[in-house]
């Protein structure tokens, strides 16, 4: 889905190249490469594909000629992978007062090591 946009305030008045996710996934491997090779990339949005990308033009521009990958958001959230343990979506480990059982911490008892 691209927004739309009114008359001269749109992708048409960037001078550089619009691009969305789905495109670059088109690509194949050298061709995607060679696109964002030292170029200066803003990544608009940040949900999978959108960090996916921003990390793979971070690694194609990491040497010292390369230039950084900026990426702009609205609002910051959790980027959580999604996938069900044991029937249950892995967000509600996470997203709720079970999650401060998962991390370990010093002089805990045996019984709550366990859990």
């Amino acid at each position: 889905h691209i927004p739309s946009f009114p008359s001269n305030k749109g992708p048409e008045v960037f001078q550089g190249k619009v691009l969305h996710t789905m495109d670059y996934a088109c690509l194949d491997e050298k061709s995607a490469y060679d696109l964002i090779k030292g170029k200066r990339v803003v990544v608009i949005g940040c949900q999978k594909s959108a960090l996916d990308f921003a990390v793979e033009c971070a690694e194609a521009n990491r040497e010292e000629d390369g230039h950084p990958c900026t990426v702009v958001f609205r609002r910051a959230h959790w980027a959580l992978i999604s996938f069900e343990l044991y029937g249950l979506p892995i967000q509600l480990f996470y997203n709720t007062r079970f999650a401060q059982f998962l991390l370990e911490r010093p002089a805990q008892g045996f019984l709550h090591g366990v859990l």
